[in-house]
């Protein structure tokens, strides 16, 4: 029995010979994937495992070869996302880096604009945003220096800012 330390870091198993190699034949566990021997307590590589010796592929892999099938955990799926990056997938919603960067999020864009407009000293458009630690920066300007001028003109710029430049949400996704 093995436990296998997957290139994103999780742990999965303690899984028998017979399913690693399955998941060798698969392309879920490589020559230098890390096994820990559930009895023994030692950590190996996949290549140095005796009854796992001759069963990995010397070839490079093709440019054009799909990427890993998910591993069989209960619950949860790993997987190789954009740019061969581990992606965790959980009840049908994906986690990791490859899921905070693109897609479109349900916010829009000229909802963002219209409240940094008529709302933006308080910063009502960054709580929209999901920028939060913006949004109780401007509110907590505004609100504790009385509506001086000068505080209120600084939270005016920045807020001109940005409503130009703010195209994402706080979780990297485009305003649509």
């Amino acid at each position: 029995m093995y436990t296998v330390i997957g290139s994103d870091g999780q742990v999965y198993g303690p899984v028998d010979v017979d399913t690693i190699k399955k998941w060798i034949a698969d392309g879920r566990v490589i020559a230098a994937t890390n096994l820990v021997d559930a009895f023994a307590g030692r950590t190996l590589r996949a290549s140095d495992v005796p009854e796992l010796v001759g069963m990995f592929n010397t070839a490079p892999p093709l440019a054009n070869q799909a990427p890993p099938r998910a591993i069989d955990v209960p619950g949860a799926s790993v997987f190789s996302g954009p740019e061969g990056r581990a992606a965790i997938q959980v009840n049908n919603i994906i986690q990791g880096p490859s899921a905070m960067v693109g897609g479109t999020s349900s916010r829009t864009r000229v909802a963002y604009i219209l409240l940094g407009f008529f709302l933006g000293a308080l910063g009502i458009h960054n709580f929209y945003a999901g920028y939060t630690g913006r949004g109780a920066a401007q509110l907590l300007i505004t609100l504790l220096t009385g509506w001086l001028i000068l505080p209120i003109l600084f939270v005016c710029l920045w807020v001109i800012i940005e409503i130009i430049t703010v195209t994402t949400d706080a979780d990297g996704r485009r305003l649509t």
